[in-house]
């Protein structure tokens, strides 16, 4: 191998070197700046458990479950289903009916139902 070579190659492996140096360095303070971002992420997804659980607990648990259904089969919804497991898995983490909870008999009450859903 010529001078040239092994010059090019260490040449190559002190980049590298340095390289993985500074990627390691950039990892740990991406690492400590996640976890901060992870507590703002953890406190503004408990605030949303918090608000779709006030307006599911103002309806009966089955009608709120009836009506989850009906929202997610319409068409325009299909295409987000992430929202409509985050309400199902609020709606089953719910113990049970509070004392005050409507019941849906129309479809005012319905519509009205689903508009406080997607707001929250």
């Amino acid at each position: 191998m010529g001078k040239k070579s092994r010059e090019k190659r260490e040449r190559r492996e002190r980049a590298n070197a340095m390289g993985a140096a500074a990627s390691l360095l950039k990892q740990m303070q991406d690492f400590r700046f996640r976890s901060e971002q992870q507590e703002e992420v953890d406190l503004h997804f408990q605030r949303d458990v918090v608000a779709v659980e006030a307006v599911l607990r103002k309806y009966v648990r089955f009608d709120a479950a009836v009506a989850l259904a009906m929202s997610d089969l319409w068409p325009p919804n299909v295409a987000s289903p992430v929202k409509h497991l985050f309400a199902w898995a609020v709606l089953l983490g719910l113990e049970s009916d509070s004392d005050g909870a409507q019941s849906m008999q129309t479809y005012e009450d319905f519509a009205r139902f689903l508009t406080e859903l997607y707001a929250t």
